[in-house]
């Protein structure tokens, strides 16, 4: 019988961040399933590409005065598992919408 997976595993393993004993399975699954490892395969290059792109402004560190005040606020968001994704999916969806706008308004002309 075939463990059931969820998506949020997907996006999980995708960001690197999928527990060892989940990751096995996903894996499987994504063997055997084609059209799964393939848009696995496709977020994973585009998270891979994000994060090449965003990678000098992740490491940049805070500055002094900024730390100080992150420290007094206590003010500490960790991101959420698949933010790499979700921000993925809002530059495709706004390039999307790019398109359809452009698209439309050529037909326009």
């Amino acid at each position: 019988m075939m463990a059931e997976i969820f998506d949020v595993e997907f996006e999980l393993y995708i960001d690197r961040q999928l527990p060892e004993e989940r990751k096995q399975v996903v894996e499987d699954c994504l063997r055997r399933d084609l059209i799964a490892s393939q848009g696995v395969g496709a977020h994973a290059r585009q998270a891979d590409a994000l994060r090449a792109e965003f990678r000098p402004v992740a490491d940049l560190c805070l500055p002094g005065s900024l730390d100080r005040v992150a420290l007094e606020c206590r003010f500490v968001i960790p991101a959420p598992a698949g933010s790499w994704l979700l921000v993925g999916l809002m530059v495709s969806a706004a390039f999307a919408a790019g398109v359809v706008v452009g698209l439309f308004w050529s037909t326009r002309l």
